[in-house]
């Protein structure tokens, strides 16, 4: 056993061996005035083969989601498939988070010139004491993959609420169920076997029982941890609805960024009689808004056919992006209001 000490020791010392001075690139993250992100600007180039790995050490007011950019000499555009998201816990002191993104995402590849920080809830007194990309070892790795196991991912809002489940190093958490399951499946039918203790059948009969609660118990872990993200959400929720009216919470579920959306609808259904047809009008890659229309302006009948003519033009444009061309002739104002909405009706009509 003494002669194990020093061979273990070693060992040890090798895997909590951090980057040194000399093994390491340091960034400098400042944030920009008026803007809801922190830039990060490396002291020379981040090689992505040799340094793999991002510690930040990260002070924040206020919790939230943050997701991390970076540019590359492949492509110098800041842009979404080269970022992850990650939980900003609130701390008076800095916290520090460790990525391994070499492991994480495809596109830490090449030379890193830049990085970018953008908190969900602003930038407003973030403050990042230490941030700096390092090769990393087995306990960054570990520290990464716990912290990527536990982020939390709130479902979205398409036609169903999409789901992905927990990840790490950016593949489901399932892949690494299923192997383990099959791994030490494989390794117990060994010991069966080799203990030679009892016939065929009565090894498979074990073997299955033995499978179904190892199943069992991956599936009874894996719940836990997805009941940890719905009490998160219940918590987001009640942050954000708690307290307000019917009428708020309706507005805030319709579309939080265009929660005004809701009230212009309320205003139409005001103005327009029932069973008058009409059309939304709104700017390309407005997602969902026609169908949130028929559902709060019924009886209003929707007339979006190409061929059909409705008595009522609903236009929705608060980032003012239509062009003339998008509204058809043959309509004159007749409301408007502040929300970036206004209701136009057939001439003749």
């Amino acid at each position: 056993m003494k002669n194990l000490f020093w061979p273990i020791l070693t060992v040890l010392v090798i895997l909590t061996c951090s980057a040194s001075a000399f093994d390491q690139v340091n960034i400098s993250f400042q944030p920009q005035p008026g803007t809801p992100y922190l830039i990060g600007r490396p002291e020379f180039n981040i090689d992505t083969e040799e340094f793999t790995t991002l510690s930040l050490k990260i002070r924040s007011p206020q919790g939230g989601t943050a997701r991390l950019f970076w540019a590359t000499n492949f492509d110098p555009q800041l842009n979404e498939q080269k970022s992850f998201n990650f939980d900003l816990a609130a701390a008076n002191t800095p916290k520090e988070y460790v990525f391994n993104l070499r492991a994480q995402n495809s596109y830490w590849a090449g030379y890193v010139s830049q990085l970018l920080l953008l908190a969900d809830n602003g930038a407003a007194g973030i403050e990042i004491t230490e941030a700096r990309a390092i090769p990393g070892n087995f306990w960054t790795g570990l520290k990464s993959s716990w912290r990527e196991f536990m982020t939390f991912e709130r479902p979205l809002p398409r036609t169903i609420n999409v789901i992905f489940g927990p990840k790490i190093n950016g593949q489901s958490v399932n892949l690494y169920i299923y192997w383990s399951i099959f791994i030490l499946s494989v390794l117990y039918l060994f010991y069966l076997i080799a203990g030679k203790r009892a016939s065929s059948a009565a090894i498979i009969k074990e073997l299955t029982a033995k499978v179904f609660l190892l199943c069992l118990i991956f599936w009874v872990l894996l719940d836990a941890r997805m009941l940890v993200d719905q009490f998160r959400y219940a918590a987001l929720n009640r942050q954000i609805f708690g307290g307000k009216t019917l009428a708020e919470k309706q507005a805030l579920s319709t579309f939080q960024t265009y929660h005004d959306f809701y009230y212009y609808l309320q205003r139409c259904r005001a103005k327009l009689p029932d069973r008058a047809t009409y059309r939304l009008i709104v700017p390309e890659g407005y997602v969902y808004f026609r169908e949130k229309a028929w559902y709060y302006l019924y009886p209003l009948i929707a007339a979006d056919s190409p061929g059909e003519v409705p008595d009522y033009l609903l236009v929705y444009d608060p980032q003012k992006l239509l062009k003339a061309k998008d509204i058809p002739a043959g309509y004159y104002p007749l409301a408007a209001g502040q929300d970036g909405g206004y209701i136009m009706k057939r001439s003749g009509r």
